[in-house]
């Protein structure tokens, strides 16, 4: 199914996504998919919009997905990655641009990124998230 959506909607947005890497590919088989089909459909339409590589990777996939990983480990991961990503913003000084470079990520996928682990506020100006 997952291999379907794929095809169709690589097609439908003449993408070259030509596949899921292997962890990838083993999260979405594990979901327990509550929203059905049309949950994995729009799942696989969305990672297939955003994915900057020839495969989707777990990345590429929503948070909601993600954290039915196995949470021992993915927790884990996120954690770590949230705290890499905020010690690289106050190194940048709260620039996304220069706070990519440090994490040897392109600044254009850096939104996407911050969105998946939930941290879009380090976008807004340092002034703005004091005063939260």
């Amino acid at each position: 199914m997952i291999r379907y959506f794929l095809l169709k909607h690589t097609r439908e947005t003449a993408r070259d996504v030509r596949g899921f890497s292997p962890e990838a590919e083993s999260i979405l088989c594990n979901y327990d998919w509550p929203g059905n089909v049309r949950q994995l459909q729009n799942v696989i339409e969305q990672a297939v919009v955003l994915s900057s590589e020839d495969v989707i990777r777990k990345e590429d996939l929503p948070e909601e997905v993600l954290e039915s990983a196995p949470q021992t480990y993915q927790a884990g991961v996120i954690r770590a990655k949230r705290e890499i990503v905020r010690s690289a913003f106050a190194r940048a000084g709260g620039d996304y641009k220069q706070a990519a470079a440090f994490l040897g990520r392109h600044p254009r996928g850096m939104h996407r990124f911050l969105k998946n682990l939930d941290l879009t506020d380090l976008l807004q100006p340092a002034t703005d998230r004091i005063t939260k």
